[in-house]
């Protein structure tokens, strides 16, 4: 099958030749997908007929490496720069940021440990560490560079290469801590004439808001309740103490406001359990003392009466 496919080859100067006479015919996104494409096509096909080039490299490439580490990808990165030409790479090293630094001082203690015959420390697998794939809930942030886009000439003196786009950026995953339930305060500027006296507000104004609570605060609500057993009391206390006050008593009237939205899904659900044949619960790991004392009971006149 794979015999059959034609394999087309084609110069820079083709590709930015097709690019720019599909610019005009299609959305502004749509040609920045397909620039991506181009980019990545280029840097698969130059990586794969690079000397030296092995299927494993190549399967790294496209579906990433197993760490998620900055250190891994940054080493990646000098190794590219210091091979991609053949030449030996002049350019300063890329430093790690300083928090990814502190944030891998931990694995580099361990990795460089010694037993006491003196051999390095075999590090330990399953050490916890989570990707940034892991982070589905996390805020995305995307980071273009400030002057320079694919295809552009190489700022570099001398050189008359053009840059294409890496298939990996740089993931950095910061965490930081927040209230359970967060607030936004926002203030809407009015303008007033001082001869008709007429006030003007801005055109965000109409589309504010206008629950001070919404759907997700009274899911979060109900879940830490409910499902992670913190009192209302408890909450009420931890959201004072970071800035945003939610009384105990506010907290229930949110939770029953969408208790009662919901109550028709609750109801339905009931009913299809209901049709169920076989009703499975179990109780295995509890022991019932009350039953273990009438078996102890009936080993006993057993043994007795045996005897």
């Amino acid at each position: 099958m794979t015999d059959d496919i034609e394999r087309v080859e084609l110069s820079m100067d083709e590709i930015e030749s097709i690019l720019e006479r599909i610019r005009g015919a299609i959305l502004e996104k749509d040609y920045q997908r397909i620039e991506q494409v181009f980019n990545s096509y280029l840097h698969v096909l130059r990586f794969a007929e690079e000397e030296g080039a092995t299927i494993r490299e190549l399967r790294r490439l496209l579906f990433g490496p197993k760490s998620e580490k900055l250190r891994t990808v940054l080493d990646d990165l000098q190794a590219e720069q210091a091979g991609g030409s053949g030449e030996q790479n002049t350019s300063p090293p890329i430093a790690a940021p300083e928090n990814a630094a502190a944030a891998d001082a931990t694995d580099s203690a361990d990795a460089g440990k010694e037993n006491n015959e003196g051999s390095p420390k075999e590090k330990r697998k399953g050490h916890g560490r989570n990707g940034a794939d892991a982070y589905d809930g996390a805020e995305r942030q995307w980071f273009p560079h400030e002057t320079l886009k694919p295809f552009d000439p190489c700022p570099e003196q001398g050189c008359t290469g053009k840059l294409y786009e890496m298939t990996e950026p740089i993931v950095i995953v910061h965490v930081t801590a927040r209230p359970p339930l967060d607030a936004t305060r926002s203030e809407y500027q009015r303008l007033r004439c001082n001869v008709c006296l007429k006030i003007y507000t801005p055109k965000a104004l109409e589309n504010a808001p206008q629950e001070k609570y919404d759907a997700k605060a009274a899911s979060m609500i109900g879940l830490l309740r409910y499902g992670t057993g913190v009192p209302h009391n408890r909450l009420e206390g931890l959201q004072q103490s970071l800035g945003i006050p939610l009384p105990a008593s506010t907290q229930w009237d949110i939770v029953e406001r969408a208790a009662k939205k919901i109550a028709p899904a609750y109801a339905e659900l009931i009913r299809e359990a209901a049709q169920g044949d076989v009703l499975y619960v179990d109780d295995t790991p509890n022991r019932i003392l009350e039953v273990m004392k009438e078996n102890k009971e009936k080993k006993r006149s057993r043994r007795s009466g045996d005897g």
